[in-house]
């Protein structure tokens, strides 16, 4: 509001093994936008895949530049969105835009090994400002 944003950290439970935020619950209401921020840790500097779902339209940056962006109108599907990404030894801020349109408003990002097992050596740690 008034230009002014405020983080809350928000702790998504797992749904169907899928850790989703469900942003009409939390803020509701239509045309706007919310920002997910967390800060991923990784032991080695490494390639990896994200899996991203979201209702309606996402758009992500990895410590400051654009890595994915997909302007869509669509119910949340996880893993809908595939895109690579290159993490850096210590702390990496991801940071995820979430379009609304109307109805359903939610989002979900995985982070993968570059082949699409699991990534290792890498944590979320939290929101930072």
């Amino acid at each position: 509001k008034d230009g002014k944003a405020e983080w809350q950290p928000y702790e998504a439970k797992a749904e169907q093994g899928v850790r989703i935020v469900p942003l009409d619950k939390i803020f509701g209401g239509n045309n706007r936008a919310a920002y997910m921020k967390a800060v991923i840790r990784s032991d080695k500097a490494q390639a990896v895949l994200f899996e991203a779902g979201s209702d309606d339209g996402i758009k992500v940056w990895l410590n400051g530049g654009v890595i994915h962006a997909n302007n869509a109108m669509r119910p949340l599907k996880p893993a809908e969105d595939t895109f690579k990404g290159k993490l850096n030894v210590g702390d990496n801020v991801l940071l995820c835009k979430i379009i609304q349109h109307t109805g359903g408003w939610a989002a979900c990002v995985r982070i993968r090994s570059a082949d699409g097992g699991d990534a290792l050596g890498v944590s979320v740690a939290g929101v930072s400002e």
